[in-house]
């Protein structure tokens, strides 16, 4: 069940709904059926931060990590 955006076409409403399977989508603001799914980005990764804040059983062995602080 993913969360996807929409625009309408009738009121330019945009909104995001989660989709189970098939079933119609309304806007949320006319309830027209006129709307068109809009492009996203999924989320970008968290922030690792430093070796110090992050350092765990395996931390130090990730790519590009500096060494451990311990």
């Amino acid at each position: 069940m993913p969360l996807r955006e929409y625009i309408c076409q009738n009121c330019n409403n945009e909104f995001e709904t989660l989709v189970f399977g098939k079933e119609e989508i309304l806007c949320l603001k006319c309830s027209s059926s006129d709307i068109k799914q809009k492009w996203s980005l999924p989320a970008p990764p968290p922030s690792f931060g430093t070796a110090k804040d992050i350092c765990g059983p395996r931390c130090c062995k990730m790519p590009g990590m500096p060494s451990c602080p311990n």
